[in-house]
Parts: structure tokens; sequence; C-alpha cells
């Protein structure tokens, strides 16, 4: 089920290694700010900062992945956080990391996110081929390769800060990034650039907003994901305060909750590549509503293990929509035009997943986090629904039916 071909492996195990240790960082890098300053508000500034560059830069970006092509754009984006994120403790251990000088490293580390995320997927069509089959299951395994750092990467994270520091875990994370460029440096073919650096040829900056703006499905389904990674940004930060306040202040609780999502969606790229041949827009239809159910369980005052319940059922769904939702935005394109048309997408929903990062705090705060998880569970039910009202079929709708088609889908080779 798991399709073959040259480069893909080494790509897989690349995701694996860099994501991991962001993960780690993830732990790290906010014990670092609370350690130094104490503050909390200040560590989750630090995080909130790393989705302001995504925001700003994610379309300008896309002409640049255009001209280099994905395999090149991933190992740019790599070798440059190198240096960036081993600043930090170097910065640290010499006395001279102010948290000025850390926003703007946060700054710089998650402005490359965007061209990296958007080229790994685009890179899929070089290796794999245009059958919309083969892709959904690409995309299906790079999600398993994403998701599987989620459920091992905070847990990895908070044991070497215990036993190194967090400040050697930075530099870990650094060596990550490294080894990840390596790997497709050399063992990805560079034929899997393809066309690409001529790409910039077509257009202008705007295209790739522009096609998901005119096309019928892209439409709803670029606002439904930026609805949906809004809140849930929002639910994944309620958690722990919801932990802190309600369940006895238990943080191993918090990242058991945290962990079954990342595990859920780990399950999930099983069925995703069982249902990688239906049809794709009616598979997302019914994943992103069987996303957005199980969270209203973790809504509602029940005991832990429930809620960890209602965690691992809304991610096992999330690779099942994922994965043909990313094949979808590729093909539904022209190739020279699709990593600026993947970058918006992603631009759309990491600026709306910043928005709930910003708000989620202050909401809670001011109104305790099960209202901000039952508000995430409001605006993820209302997008799925939202998107399976705008693509039903429309009677003798010809081109509705030619998009919706898996036909239509393999027909844009």
């Amino acid at each position: 089920m798991i399709p073959r071909a040259t480069g893909l492996r080494p790509l897989l195990a690349a995701e694996i290694v860099s994501t991991t240790g962001a993960c780690m960082t993830a732990i790290a890098l906010p014990w670092l700010v609370l350690t130094t300053t104490g503050s909390a508000a200040k560590a989750g500034l630090v995080a909130a900062v790393e989705w302001v560059p995504m925001a700003l830069l994610g379309i300008p970006s896309g002409s640049i992945a255009a001209r280099l092509g994905p395999r090149r754009t991933i190992v740019a984006c790599d070798a440059a956080r190198i240096p960036i994120v081993a600043a930090v403790p170097v910065l640290y251990w010499l006395g001279a990391l102010d948290f000025g000088v850390l926003l703007g490293l946060a700054f710089l580390a998650g402005a490359f996110f965007p061209a990296h995320f958007a080229s790994q997927r685009t890179i899929l069509p070089t290796l794999l081929g245009e059958a919309a089959d083969d892709l959904t299951r690409g995309n299906a395994v790079l999600q398993a390769a994403n998701r599987l750092p989620m459920v091992l990467g905070p847990a990895l994270g908070g044991l070497l800060v215990a036993a190194l520091g967090a400040p050697a875990v930075l530099v870990i994370d650094a060596a990550s990034y490294a080894f990840s460029a390596l790997l497709v440096t050399t063992l990805v073919p560079a034929v899997a650039d393809g066309a690409a650096p001529q790409a910039e040829e077509r257009g202008g900056l705007w295209d790739g907003a522009r096609e998901l703006a005119r096309e019928r499905v892209l439409r709803p389904l670029t606002l439904a994901y930026a609805g949906i990674d809004l809140a849930m940004q929002g639910v994944f930060l309620a958690v722990p305060v919801l932990v802190f306040s309600v369940y006895d202040r238990n943080a191993g609780l918090a990242g058991l909750l945290l962990a079954a999502w990342g595990a859920g969606a780990l399950a999930g790229t099983v069925p995703a590549l069982r249902l990688s041949s239906r049809e794709p827009v009616r598979l997302i239809r019914w994943a992103l509503v069987a996303q957005a159910a199980p969270l209203w369980v973790v809504a509602a005052p029940l005991p832990p293990l429930v809620l960890a319940a209602g965690m691992a059922l809304s991610g096992l769904a999330n690779p099942v929509a994922n994965a043909p939702a990313n094949t979808f935005v590729t093909l539904s394109v022209a190739e020279p035009l699709r990593a600026k048309t993947m970058l918006a997408f992603i631009t759309a929903s990491t600026t709306a997943a910043g928005v709930g990062l910003f708000i989620a705090g202050p909401v809670a705060e001011a109104f305790g986090a099960r209202a901000v998880i039952a508000g995430g569970a409001t605006i993820v039910s209302l997008s799925a629904l939202g998107f399976a009202v705008a693509t039903r079929p429309r009677g003798r709708d010809i081109v509705a039916q030619a998009i919706t088609s898996r036909e239509f889908v393999r027909g844009r080779t």
C-alpha cells in the first residue's frame, strides 16, 4: 500500500529527523525562557512569534520555491535553519541572549516553514508520478512521518532537557536540520526538481492565491482548513491550561492528552492509505466531520481518559482528510503553479493558526479553558459543514462533477 519510489524513503527519514528535533525544541525553548525570565507570557510570545513570518512571507516565498524547485528548496530551508537554531544556545552560553534577540531568532526560524512544507508536497509528483491514488498514499505516509515525532519528540525533549539542559537540546535540533539536508541532498534524486526553475516565467506573485480563489473546490477547502487550524491551535493551547486549572496541575496528563491526538493522527495513516482510491472530495467531507465531532467530548467535564479518547479520535480522522486534500491542491492546478498554490493554501492555514494562538490565551483567562475548547469544536464543526455544503453536487453542474471526480484529478497530468 505504501508507494515505492527512488528518493521517497530518504525524504520520509529527513522529515522524521527534522520534525523530531523541532518537537524537542517545542519543549526546550519555552523551558529556556521560563528558567531565564520566569515569565509564562514571554514563553508563549516566543512560540507565537514563529507564526508571524508564515503569514507575512508565505506567499512571497512561493516565487523562490518555484524558481529553485522543491528539492533545492527543502535543502535550502533546512540549511538556513541550522545557524538560526544553533545561535540560541551559543548566545545563551556567551551571556548575550537577551529577549529581543530571541524573538528575532524565533521569527527567522518560522520564516522557512511555509516553503519547506509546500515543497515536501510538490516534490511528490516528481517522485511518484501524477496518479491521484499514489499521491494520496504518498501524502499519507509523509504525514505519518510528520506525526510520529509529535508523539515521541516532546517526551524525548523533556527527558533530554532534564538530563542535558535546554540549550543542549537546541544544539541537537540544529544538528537534525543538518542531517535532514544531507539526506535530501545525497539520496533524493536531482530530477525531483523537474522543470520548476522555469516556473517563475508563468505569472506573478499572487497567482497561487488566485487559483485558490477561483476554483470551486479549492476555495471552500482553503477556508475550511484555515478555520480548522485556527481552532485546533486554540485547543492545543487550552488543553494544558485546562489540566493546570482543573486536573490538579498534572503536567503528565497534559502531555498525555496532546500525545493522544498525535497518536490518533499517526494511527489514521492506515485508513488514509486504505481509502486512497476513494473519490477525494467526498472523502474530505466525511473526514472533516469525523475530526470535528470528538472535540465536543474534550470540551465536556468528563474523566481524563475520556478526554484522551476524544483527542485520539479527532486525530484519527486528520490524515484521512489531509492526504486527499493535499493531493487535490497539488493536482488541481498546472505544474508551474503548484508551488505557489500550495504555499498560498499553507499561508492561509498558518495565518489562521497564528491568530488562534494569539487569542486563545486571553479567552482562556477570561472565560476558562473549556470555553476555548468548546469554541474550537464549534469552529471546526462549522468549517467541516461549510465545506460539505459548498461542494455538494448541484444537479447538472458538469464542471462541479468533473472537479469532484477522481477521473478529473487523474486527468490533470
